[in-house]
């Protein structure tokens, strides 16, 4: 099992910085969401990202790609308006995102996103649903997914964070009905656990579209906190021959519910050891 990293919860300290913590805990890869690094994703010069890339892969460290396209502020963007305009601007902006994971040596920008995909106050699920669709379906952002070799990822969000793809079973739905190669499934430990069945049984449906997971408990505060069992999921995952990266993505830090002092450096650490110590 290769094992990754979001670098947004340290980007509070140098990026070379963090990305040395990354490698001397053990980890295999980073994801590195934009606006930790650039001030603007569509104009960030070309060797400003090219010294991103090298300052990883220098460390030992594979880029993963984008796990998050916009931020909770980002209220300007909604990827399945009723506004066309709004759309327009949210796809250019997806396809903005697309390029930067490219530069940097990423293959993956997942869409968790749930401020720009939330089905409005008395808006039709079935308006959101259809644009959304059409949205990833834009021509251009496919032929740069193809053209850049960049997979782009639809990740369920439980229910109480969003209310729109809240699970497995609408993720690949929802992929299946894109129907792209390049179009696939992210699922992360955190929100496998709100669901009403296994997280095991949610790997298995997603298997055939299945290009990401990240790993955190319960609680949010890491793999190794909480109730949820990873030595299953980890069965899982090599039973059904994924050869992705499992990867820490703190939740805590970024829906802002730290209940008590949270340390990402130590949360890095122990769940690595955690993870590691079911694999053997």
């Amino acid at each position: 099992m290769k094992y990754g990293i979001c670098h947004e919860h340290f980007a509070d300290q140098p990026f070379d910085t963090a990305i040395e913590l990354f490698a001397d805990l053990g980890y295999d890869g980073v994801e590195i969401t934009p606006w930790s690094v650039v001030d603007a994703v569509d104009s960030a010069a070309d060797d400003e990202l090219a010294a991103i890339r090298e300052g990883v892969e220098s460390a030992g460290l594979d880029v993963i790609g984008v796990p998050r396209v916009f931020s909770a502020s980002d209220t300007e963007y909604h990827i399945g308006h009723l506004d066309p305009d709004v759309r327009e601007r949210t796809v250019a902006y997806l396809r903005d995102v697309v390029e930067f994971c490219a530069a940097i040596g990423g293959g993956l920008v997942l869409y968790g996103s749930p401020v720009q995909r939330n089905v409005p106050d008395g808006v039709s699920h079935d308006r959101i649903y259809e644009n959304t669709l059409d949205s990833f379906r834009d021509p251009a952002l496919l032929e740069l997914l193809e053209s850049t070799d960049v997979v782009l990822c639809m990740e369920p969000i439980s229910p109480g964070y969003s209310n729109f793809i809240t699970n497995t079973a609408a993720a690949v739905e929802f992929v299946e009905r894109v129907e792209h190669p390049k179009v696939g499934v992210a699922l992360d430990g955190f929100h496998l656990a709100r669901e009403n069945r296994s997280p095991s049984d949610c790997l298995r449906e997603a298997e055939p579209y299945l290009a990401h997971v990240h790993s955190d408990g319960d609680t949010g505060r890491g793999a190794a906190d909480g109730t949820l069992e990873y030595g299953p999921i980890l069965e899982t995952l090599s039973e059904i021959g994924y050869d992705g990266y499992l990867s820490l993505e703190i939740h805590e830090c970024i829906f802002d519910e730290v209940s008590e002092p949270l340390d990402p450096a130590l949360v890095a650490e122990e769940s690595l050891e955690y993870l590691r110590s079911l694999a053997g």
